[in-house]
């Protein structure tokens, strides 16, 4: 599992197509490196390279219909974050799985920040 977070100077950016880069991590919150976000926005080739790099997952905390749709086209499940959630915490397990094992649209989670 290879989770994406659209950050900028490591901090969690709110929207995807906004990020210079992207923090990768897993489940549990340890970072697996970074990934420079591809040209082209909204319209661009984001939901691809994330796939052809082994995204399963991206977080956010806003996403255009448009670009949520491409996503879940590629396979991608989509997770909300709250107010407050960073980089490097785990993701509640709760959040990490598809709302079932067709390929109907990923399961949509919101996750609580720090109290």
């Amino acid at each position: 599992m290879l989770i994406a977070i659209p950050v900028e100077n490591d901090r969690f950016i709110p929207h995807v197509t906004r990020a210079p880069i992207f923090w990768l991590q897993d489940a549990s919150g340890k970072r697996l490196g970074y990934l420079d976000a591809p040209a082209g926005g909204c319209k661009g080739p984001l939901p691809g390279s994330l796939r052809q790099q082994g995204v399963t997952h991206l977080v956010v905390r806003r996403i255009g219909e448009q670009m949520l749709a491409r996503m879940q086209a590629a396979g991608i499940d989509v997770v909300y974050a709250e107010r407050g959630w960073q980089p490097g915490q785990p993701l509640p397990s709760a959040s990490l799985t598809r709302s079932d094992s067709t390929r109907q649209p990923a399961a949509i989670v919101r996750i609580r920040g720090r109290s």
